[in-house]
């Protein structure tokens, strides 16, 4: 049984929900972890469960995806963009579900010792993912919605772990 934290069923917009949906199915189906990080798991808690509007709003959905390998990441992806309701965006982290944008960022196995990614093909793009596993392993269940049921994790830190960002080679 699961122990949801925060019930924010009927609070958060039903293009986030659709999206979320079709990303745990996808998800579940691989075998993939994955939970709610950044200022979207922030707001998550603050607009939907105190009513608190951010200062800064996100116009994106972070998340971090638990992934041994690039080829797993990549299935991933495919999965999502053969559901038809994902489409690739301008980056190679990102994917538009209708209005909604998420941010997928991969963790756990598929990191270097340092944890590191540096992103396929080229491996210019660093990314320090230092914290995730953390993150992850003290995250908190969310009911995002009760028809059905979906629960999710979100970070309980809201610090944006992308800081760690950097395009070039390791010096």
């Amino acid at each position: 049984m699961t122990n949801i934290f925060l019930n924010l069923s009927g609070k958060i917009e039903n293009p986030v929900v659709d999206a979320l949906q079709i990303l745990k199915k996808a998800a579940d189906s691989l075998g993939v972890n994955f939970f709610v990080v950044g200022a979207s798991a922030r707001d998550f808690i603050l607009r939907h469960q105190y009513g608190i509007e951010p200062r800064r709003k996100t116009g994106d959905i972070d998340l971090g995806v638990e992934v041994a390998s690039w080829e797993q990441f990549k299935t991933l992806f495919e999965s999502l963009i053969s559901t038809g309701q994902f489409s690739p965006a301008s980056e190679r982290h990102r994917l538009r579900c209708g209005t909604v944008l998420l941010d997928i960022l991969p963790f756990g196995p598929i990191t270097d010792e340092d944890k590191k990614i540096s992103w396929p093909p080229e491996h210019e793009i660093i990314m320090s993912m230092a914290g995730f596993e953390e993150a992850y392993e003290h995250s908190i269940t969310v009911r995002v919605t009760s028809d059905p049921d979906l629960d999710i994790n979100l970070a309980t830190g809201w610090t944006d772990f992308r800081s760690g960002c950097r395009v070039g080679t390791e010096e």
